[in-house]
């Protein structure tokens, strides 16, 4: 598997493809995980590959769901980058508190 750093370089870049975010929705690392979701939401990347993996994570079907820190676990993460695709869903199930978390995870 890519190091955590080389993936993060082509995130910035955007170097990178379809394949390549889905395989880094995968990393063992948050940050990696992080960045990837942000990227998504950033670029507003909405294939339907992408959907499935942002979603599986957001309703806790993957084991890196419920990482993070704190109560600001990459299921929120996940969440917030599908509501920023207009994907609000899992978002409006949400309680207040789990709102406000995902309002704040790319501001």
């Amino acid at each position: 598997m890519e190091s955590a750093m080389k993936i993060e370089r082509k995130l910035r870049e955007g170097n990178y493809e379809e394949a390549d975010l889905l395989r880094y929705l995968s990393h063992n690392s948050i940050t990696v995980v992080y960045n990837t979701l942000h990227e998504i939401a950033y670029k507003k990347i909405k294939t339907n590959g992408i959907i499935m993996k942002v979603t599986e994570i957001a309703s806790s079907k993957n084991e890196i769901s419920s990482k993070g820190l704190g109560v600001l676990t990459m299921r929120i993460v996940a969440i917030a980058t599908l509501n920023e695709l207009n994907l609000n869903t899992f978002y409006n199930s949400l309680d207040e508190d789990e709102k406000k978390l995902a309002e704040g995870v790319f501001s």
